[in-house]
């Protein structure tokens, strides 16, 4: 019989489940279900979580080792002692971390390093002499700046100003209007406010394809907005110059002229380091934190 353990990433765009080999972290199995922010939407999240850790349980024949979790807006919504009450039911140990924090382990192999992360959301996480410290993610709300979900706010806002005055219609907006399939900017705002956190976060797609000027100025801020976030990480954790700092999430992992001009911007500051496979992440992430628990 060989030992395995489930590793899941549980994001506001969908959350990820694996099984792997306990003794070489080999991928065993793999689910993929709906999105899991436990801030958002918690009643749902804990459903999805809890259904990718069972489904995954009753698909493998061997004995399940330890359960590790990267849940994002774990901390924020403090539901923590409520989310391992769901899990009560597993005799083995179950570990609960943010997001960001599995993903630092799966990115940096356990290592010390910073991670900066930019999908639905944003947050930027380091581990320095043992010490774990995050700046952000606080949510759509009141944070997230430089995210999927601030892009695509950003051209949506672009929207409003063209209601008020339409002298200032650009090019971006132009082709949300036609997008949309309507040539009055209101119905485009209208929608907005009928759309998910994700559909607006997945508008950031519409505004890396655009090839206007609009559209590059608001990539560019995405990507300052993240430096920024960098720099205050390194300041609050007192980060030496030179430690490693990876990249997480769709923004950072697939707009080149955002991860270029951030490379750029951070080269003094940070090792910044390739960009790794986010399923490798995952399996890193659990087997390294795994392993880590057993010293």
């Amino acid at each position: 019989m060989t030992a395995f353990l489930i590793g899941g990433d549980c994001g506001g765009t969908k959350s990820t489940f694996v099984t792997l080999t306990v003794d070489n972290g080999k991928l065993r199995k793999k689910m993929t279900l709906g999105p899991a922010n436990v801030i958002a939407d918690p009643v749902n999240s804990l459903t999805v979580i809890k259904a990718g850790v069972t489904r995954l349980l009753a698909e493998e024949q061997d004995n399940c080792v330890g359960i590790v979790l990267g849940v994002a807006g774990l901390t924020t919504a403090g539901i923590q002692e409520q989310l391992q009450r769901e899990f009560a039911f597993f005799a083995g140990p179950v570990w609960l971390l943010d997001d960001a924090q599995l993903a630092l382990y799966g990115k940096l192999m356990g290592r010390d390093g910073a991670l900066l992360i930019a999908g639905t959301g944003s947050i930027a996480y380091a581990r320095y002499q043992g010490v774990f410290t995050r700046a952000g993610g606080f949510g759509h709300l009141l944070g997230d700046e430089g995210s999927g979900y601030w892009i695509g706010r950003e051209a949506f806002l672009r929207v409003c100003k063209a209601c008020d005055d339409p002298k200032v219609t650009d090019e971006l907006t132009k082709e949300m209007l036609a997008n949309e399939g309507t040539t009055d900017p209101m119905m485009v705002v209208r929608h907005f406010y009928q759309m998910t956190k994700s559909d607006v976060a997945a508008y950031s797609a519409f505004v890396a394809a655009s090839k206007t000027a609009a559209a590059r100025e608001i990539l560019l801020a995405a990507a300052e907005k993240l430096v920024e976030l960098a720099l205050t990480l390194k300041c609050k954790a007192q980060l030496p110059t030179g430690l490693p700092l990876a990249f997480s999430g769709s923004i950072l992992l697939q707009n080149q002229l955002v991860q270029e001009t951030i490379r750029q911007r951070l080269a003094e500051d940070f090792k910044v380091l390739p960009v790794v496979n986010e399923e490798i992440s995952l399996l890193q992430g659990t087997y390294y934190y795994f392993w880590e628990q057993q010293v």
